[in-house]
Parts: structure tokens; sequence; C-alpha cells
């Protein structure tokens, strides 16, 4: 737990295949405050349609992100995305939290195209306190690959991801937190990147599309 007057930093790493970007966020007694980003370019064909070419080209402008964003992070907190990660909003049986960890494997074998034994699973009870015999469930499922590729690279740089989100979910969070007013409705969120485009639909806050696109800039 924190002690009152002291702060809290999260660094946030983004490895994209032209770019990789740093942010610094300090947690006060107010509300989470960004101080600092930095961006380092990506040497060519490092990274390839998401896949990395150059281990050590990559290590280097995580390195150089990092030095020039003036910290020296133990831990980190980065995403992972592309055509790997499947996300999928299902509806299965109303249970409890613990009884749906429990059949999520057996559920994920339904939706998602990967063999369940080199795959990260976790899920989201979209509609925890309904009424109905059905509840609504966000599935994601991870290729194990993928986590652990990138998990590696930040190790190489001599930090450890203390959180891989998706990167679908931090752009919705990030929109969130900053235009709460706005979440009402049908919201689209688009991230062009380098390589890739990400788009996000929600309805009232909720995910209900949500696609990588082999198309950037």
């Amino acid at each position: 737990m924190l002690s009152f007057g002291r702060r809290k930093t999260t660094i946030g790493v983004d490895i994209g295949s032209g770019l990789v970007k740093v942010a610094v966020v300090e947690h006060g007694r107010g509300e989470p405050e960004l101080v600092k980003v930095a961006i380092a370019p990506m040497m060519a064909d490092a990274i390839v349609e998401g896949e990395v070419m150059d281990p050590g080209l990559v290590c280097d402008a995580v390195l150089a992100a990092i030095a020039d964003a003036g910290v020296k992070p133990k831990s980190v907190v980065t995403a992972v995305g592309g055509r790997d990660v499947i996300i999928k909003k299902i509806q299965i049986e109303r249970v409890k939290e613990q009884q749906a960890r429990e059949l999520m494997r057996w559920e994920a074998e339904q939706h998602v195209p990967f063999d369940m034994e080199s795959v990260e699973l976790d899920f989201q009870i979209l509609d925890p306190d309904a009424d109905g015999l059905e509840m609504s469930v966000l599935l994601v499922a991870a290729k194990r690959e993928l986590v652990e590729n990138k998990l590696r690279l930040l190790g190489d740089a001599g930090v450890e991801a203390s959180v891989v989100d998706v990167d679908a979910f931090a752009l919705h969070n990030a929109f969130e937190r900053n235009y709460p007013d706005a979440m009402s409705g049908v919201v689209g969120l688009i991230n062009i990147g380098h390589e890739a485009t990400t788009i996000n639909l929600l309805d009232d806050g909720v995910p209900v599309l949500t696609r990588d696109l082999p198309i950037g800039t």
C-alpha cells in the first residue's frame, strides 16, 4: 500500500515496428499524471509484419527510449496484439467467477482457432450484477509464444513486464480514463500504426468488435 505523500511511477513500453514508445505516469494523491514520453526509431526490418527479425536491434531501441525518458525501471507495463490475439464476446451459463475460470478453457476450445496448450487465456464478466440465466463474457486468448517473445525482448533490455495487456484494451482504457463522458452509445477507436491498424468498437463502454488490420502508415 502507498503511504501518504509517496509517489509511485508506472512505466509503459510499446514496441512497434517503426517506433518504441515509453510513457512515464506518476500516481500521487490526485489523478495519474503523464510526466514524460520518449520515442526511439526502430531500424528498418527489425520487425516485419509483427515478427521480430533482429532482437538485438529491438533491444537497442528499447534501451534508447528508456534512456531518453530518464528512468531506470525494474518493471514496466506492456501489451500484445495482432493476429495471434483473439478477442471474443461470448454467452455462457451464469456461474460464479471461480466456476467460470474452471470452465473457460473448455469454452475457449469452441471459439479460439489455436491449440489450447499453446495459449494464455483470460476473461472478464461483462454483466456480473445481471439476473439472467446467461452472462456475457469477454474472452481473450494470446499465443504463449507471442507473450514469451515480448517478455524476452524486455528481459534483454534489463526490465521485467509486471503487466501484459492487449493493445486494443490499452487504447480503450486510455480513452475511457480521459473522456469518461464520451463512453455512452457507440464509440469507434482507431489506432493507426506503422504496419497495422487497431479498430475497437464499444457500445456503452463494452467492446463489441476488435480487429487488427495489416494496414499502416
